[in-house]
């Protein structure tokens, strides 16, 4: 059954990445663990500013940390800078054995503002595989 989940995962990638896929495949095919684990952690590159201070903060940091010593709000913060408001939507999926629900439940309850979603019948890839019942449910915590 793991295996019919993975190769749907695999399958939808795929799909997404179009022509663009088999290169992509052959890359990571070509990687060790370490390699890829290393990837993985790399992101984007080094940081390039400080580790604290005000230095370190990046120009749209900066700008929320104005605002706030504006004295403004959260949700008009946002407004002003046209994000969302919301802070944390931790999603759970009745099936998700990596990530039971009762363990995102716990987390989300330790974040402050943090809303918790929980979809039934679903499991470990559904951001992939269940896209249309997923999709609605961020696009309206990002509105």
């Amino acid at each position: 059954m793991e295996a019919g989940r993975i190769a749907g995962w695999v399958a939808a990638g795929r799909e997404r990445l179009g022509e663009q896929a088999q290169p992509a495949w052959e890359r990571g095919a070509g990687l060790s663990i370490t390699e890829a684990a290393a990837m993985a952690r790399r992101g984007r590159g080094p940081r390039r500013r400080p580790a604290f201070g005000w230095s370190s903060l990046t120009p749209a940091e900066r700008n929320v940390a104005d605002l706030v010593a504006c004295g403004l709000t959260n949700p008009e913060i946002a407004a002003r800078l046209g994000v969302s408001a919301g802070t944390c939507l931790a999603m759970a999926f009745e099936h998700d054995c990596w990530f039971p629900p009762r363990s995102v439940r716990e987390a989300a309850k330790r974040i402050p503002a943090c809303q918790y979603t929980e979809l039934p019948g679903l499991g470990h890839g559904a951001p992939l595989l269940a896209s249309g019942q997923v999709n609605p449910i961020l696009a309206a915590f990002l509105d």
